[in-house]
């Protein structure tokens, strides 16, 4: 981040249990959101992640050697598979970094929410970390290559009980957080 010229300010870092793992729930703005939460949350992250960048020379082979799951959102017997990994690695203590929106934004706003992550945290008993990130759109919008220097801000709001909720339930109560700072 400080190549580009990015700074980061974290905010609401202070009554999060960093003993516990999480399924960290952020809105996706652009690229620079998956750095900006690696350096914001002292936690050891797992991201899913499209195929793509598996294929990505060295950034992919790091990718598969950490520990990050690909998921093709294509393949619905693939994908299921793939989730039940997820959720026993979530019950094991992974914490693991999920954008719910399904891709980066394109406008800015917050795009509707998927299932997947919720399904996880309601399966795994794991609670959810809601963070809204502001700022990464303006830094690089979808399709651009090159950052413009600026500020990202990270909101990271009170945990949410999973076993309190069903799966819709956790989805609204997440995305309201995450719009509380939006």
């Amino acid at each position: 981040l400080p190549i580009t010229g990015i700074r980061l300010k974290v905010f609401g870092r202070e009554p999060i249990d960093w003993d516990k793992n999480y399924i960290v729930c952020a809105n996706h703005q652009g690229l620079f959101d998956i750095f900006a939460l690696m350096a914001a949350l002292p936690l050891p992250l797992r991201f899913v992640s499209k195929p793509f960048f598996f294929k990505i020379p060295f950034i992919g082979w790091g990718m598969h050697g950490s520990g990050h799951v690909k998921v093709t959102r294509r393949h619905k017997e693939k994908d299921s598979r793939t989730l039940r990994e997820i959720i026993r690695l979530a019950e094991g203590g992974a914490s693991f970094v999920m954008f719910p929106e399904g891709t980066r934004t394109r406008d800015g706003r917050l795009l509707p929410f998927r299932a997947g992550a919720f399904k996880v945290a309601c399966e795994s008993g794991v609670p959810v970390l809601p963070v809204t990130i502001r700022g990464s759109f303006e830094r690089m919008k979808k399709g651009r290559f090159l950052p413009i220097p600026g500020t990202i801000e990270i909101h990271l709001h009170p945990a949410i009980e999973s076993r309190r909720h069903s799966i819709e339930s956790l989805s609204e109560a997440t995305r309201a957080a995450i719009l509380s700072n939006f």
